[in-house]
């Protein structure tokens, strides 16, 4: 009874202390939120025991310092006690960042209690370290590279060997990224600076490697030129090319002291070219001119043993008047000249009849003068004399009247015959004057006229002789007359071509034979093509074209297209040049889907250079664009333009065309194996050169390259949703080597090249597009234009006709 009792009494204080709770208000605590400097505002719930106005406590009973401590590793708070930490520090989780995640290495821990760990680094807690790996990196091209590791931290160090020089970073490191950091340098080849010797002046063409946030710039020697001071001339090439390997391709040359060049004569030849020390030079004088002076002057210690002579007109007899009556002269009044005096019919001679022109001296004068008696004509009737002459016709010959005195007669020959004797007589007193001449047969062949691109000489030796007339080489028969445009038995007549323009094909020397035909095949002389300068082949051989720099004059075609951007000059694209004034490039190269089409005058062509940015380069301009009808930017269908230029270039050992397939040519005449391959149609397995301006090196580069399947290729591009782009008008082709240079941006118009049968470079194919990829490693292949099917129009456009 008395639980009971006890039961109902704390029963009713508690209702009473319930509804006392409910009458509190609550308060509020502040505490610190971490370290934000921003307080958590805390309530505080208050209650009351008794019913009567007895102030609020705390429903239970707490300590603010405990409060407090939960929020200590709070980095965001809320503002009610239940809610706790909304954010926390390092390491911390749970309500109240109580709870360690025990995270390593930089991980930061998740409101789960897991750690996201750093890069480079993996586990639980982040506590083991990563291995990046940014595998083996590009070899150095003829240099060396020593590597610690290829794992994060390892080192790639790069050198050069002798005579080259690094462009590029020269030590690489593994970043934590699993990438290299830089680019892969290159070893480029350089020259020593040639030694100036006594009189020598040496200009170095340097090539400026740009090595942007690097260390330094660098400057590779490749070309070297030279020439004397005033009074010296050069013996030796006077430039230098820098081969492969940092040697140069031939001695340096030497000044040795030299005259003046002697002044011309007029009315005469100088023969000889050469005004150094011991030259010899001769002069001879032109017909009816003859020397006074010296025949020949040499060069002693810069000065000439004598000076030029003069060519003088021969001195002439005067001019014979007679009455009644004429004078035939047998030449020009020169010395040595006969004066035959005829009079009228019924008028006879006194004095001499025939007079020679002589020269004599008096009081030390030259003076011309005839010899004999001063003649005369006289009137005397001679009806009772016979006085006619008369004659019959030569044996295989004629006569042909004179029509002008009776008294005369002319002898002709058959065909195959030929006078000897005198072709003219005279009828003086019933007696003629000469001999009656003779008609000798004489074997003889027609003229040969020396065919365009060629000049001609007489002779076996005529094309070494210092001066090759045809008096002095032509066969001769005493006395017997053969005409200007027929040659005698035995003649030689040899053909000589400028080797730089012009190749000659057949006979070089013929003669005239028994037959009266010329000996050997027809001489024909063609334009040079496909050939660089012989003194180019001897001292750079092409043995490694993969990714070589060119060295000038090796590829002597090769074209450069700038547009005009900004006032600047941009190096384009690359072409070729095919004629003297005539270069082939891509369509695309002169229009683009943009319609950012230059105009004639924005264009600029160069030739005869390998450096990108040469200062000595000489910009040639452009009269007029011919891009090809049915070119279509959107499939490269076509991609081929000719560009005329203002003017002719002259082909040097630097400037020279190269040869177009030609169209009547069935095979081209490379084999691989024994079999040829057809010019225009399957050219699988063909290795060709191609040379072009692409990359990020400044020099024109060279690479070898094989024709791949046309389906082959198809299927490449079609896996890339292209393959309509490759068309009939396109072959494809990809390095010959695995992670070799291979075809870059910038190549567009760049020839690919192979040698025909004569050892001509002809060009079959004409970068147009691709993947570009420049250093292929996994059988990139890129599309060039079929040149072959192009040669036609061509053609149309320049009017000329592809060397055979």
């Amino acid at each position: 009874m008395r639980v009971r009792s006890v039961f109902f009494l704390l029963l009713i204080f508690n209702l009473i202390t319930i509804t006392i709770a409910r009458r509190c208000s609550p308060s509020f605590e502040s505490c610190p939120c971490g370290k934000t400097g921003i307080d958590v505002h805390i309530e505080i719930k208050r209650c009351s025991s008794y019913k009567f106005g007895v102030p609020c406590r705390p429903c239970e009973p707490y300590f603010r310092s405990q409060l407090c401590s939960h929020f200590e590793n709070c980095t965001n708070c809320q503002d009610l006690q239940k809610g706790g930490c909304s954010e926390c520090g390092p390491n911390k989780y749970g309500k109240f960042c109580q709870k360690d995640c025990g995270c390593l290495n930089g991980g930061t821990c998740t409101k789960k209690g897991s750690c996201t760990c750093k890069s480079g680094f993996v586990g639980n807690h982040c506590q083991t370290k990563k291995v990046l790996d940014c595998g083996q990196p590009t070899e150095l091209i003829n240099g060396k590279m020593v590597l610690t590791n290829t794992t994060e931290g390892g080192v790639a160090t790069y050198s050069c060997p002798e005579n080259y020089l690094l462009y590029g970073p020269k030590i690489r490191t593994c970043s934590d990224t699993g990438q290299w950091s830089g680019f892969t340098p290159t070893c480029e080849y350089t020259c020593p600076v040639p030694q100036q010797s006594d009189h020598m002046i040496v200009d170095i063409d340097y090539v400026s490697f740009m090595l942007g946030d690097l260390s330094s710039d660098i400057q590779i020697v490749r070309t070297a030129n030279f020439k004397c001071e005033e009074g010296f001339g050069l013996v030796g090439h006077d430039t230098l090319n820098c081969l492969p390997g940092g040697i140069w391709n031939g001695e340096q040359p030497i000044c040795v002291q030299s005259c003046e060049k002697p002044f011309n004569v007029d009315h005469g030849d100088m023969i000889g070219s050469h005004f150094l020390q011991g030259s010899i030079v001769q002069f001879k004088c032109h017909q009816t001119y003859r020397l006074i002076g010296a025949h020949t002057i040499i060069c002693d210690k810069g000065y000439w043993t004598d000076s030029s002579p003069i060519c003088e007109p021969e001195p002439k007899c005067p001019e014979l008047k007679i009455k009644y009556g004429e004078v035939h002269y047998k030449g020009n009044r020169m010395i040595g000249t006969e004066a035959i005096i005829l009079c009228d019919t019924n008028y006879a001679l006194s004095g001499s009849r025939i007079r020679m022109c002589e020269v004599i001296v008096i009081n030390d004068k030259r003076e011309m003068i005839w010899s004999g008696e001063e003649a005369s004509c006289t009137y005397e009737d001679q009806e009772d004399y016979d006085t006619k002459c008369y004659t019959d016709e030569p044996e295989n010959g004629y006569l042909v009247e004179s029509g002008d005195l009776d008294d005369r007669v002319i002898y002709e020959c058959n065909d195959g015959y030929y006078l000897k004797g005198e072709r003219d007589n005279f009828c003086v007193d019933g007696n003629w004057m000469k001999e009656i001449p003779l008609c000798i047969k004489v074997i003889t062949c027609p003229d040969l006229v020396a065919p365009k691109g060629c000049s001609r000489c007489f002779g076996k030796q005529c094309s070494t002789s210092e001066i090759p007339t045809i008096a002095d080489c032509v066969p001769r028969i005493s006395d017997v007359h053969i005409p200007n445009d027929r040659f005698p038995n035995g003649t030689v007549i040899e053909f000589i071509n400028n080797p730089v323009l012009y190749s000659l094909y057949g006979s070089r020397r013929r003669t005239c034979q028994n037959d009266g035909k010329w000996s050997g095949p027809e001489t024909v002389c063609e334009q040079m093509c496909g050939k660089p300068s012989s003194s180019v082949l001897k001292r750079n051989k092409l043995e490694n074209p993969q990714g070589q720099a060119a060295v000038r004059g090796q590829w002597p075609w090769q074209a450069s297209i700038y547009w005009k951007i900004d006032e600047h000059y941009v190096l384009k694209c690359g072409g070729f040049l095919i004629y003297d004034q005539w270069i082939v490039t891509d369509a695309h190269c002169l229009k683009n889907a943009r319609s950012e089409n230059p105009k004639e005058e924005d264009v600029r062509v160069s030739l005869g250079h390998v450096e990108k940015q040469d200062v000595k380069a000489t910009y040639l301009q452009v009269d007029t664009f011919y891009t090809h009808p049915d070119y279509k930017h959107e499939t490269y269908e076509s991609d081929i333009a000719l560009i005329r230029l203002k003017k002719t270039v002259e082909f040097n050992r630097w400037i020279r065309p190269v040869c177009l397939p030609n169209k009547a040519t069935s095979h081209i005449l490379q084999e691989k194996g024994n079999l040829p391959f057809p010019e225009s149609s399957n050219m699988t397995g063909i290795e060709g050169i191609v040379t072009g301006w692409g990359g990020s090196l400044p020099h024109l580069k060279m690479t070898k390259v094989r024709i791949i399947d046309q389906e082959v290729c198809r299927q490449f591009y079609r896996e890339q949703g292209i393959d309509y782009m490759v068309s009939d008008n396109h072959f494809c082709a990809r390095t010959v080597v695995s992670k070799g240079s291979d075809v870059c941006s910038g190549d567009s118009g760049g020839p690919l090249l192979i040698q025909d049968k004569k050892g001509r470079w002809q060009v079959i194919g004409m970068v147009s597009w691709g993947t570009f990829a420049c250093n292929s490693t996994i059988g990139d292949m890129d599309v060039y234009i079929r040149v072959q099917n192009f040669i036609e129009w061509i053609e149309y456009i320049t009017q000329l006709q592809a060397p055979p």
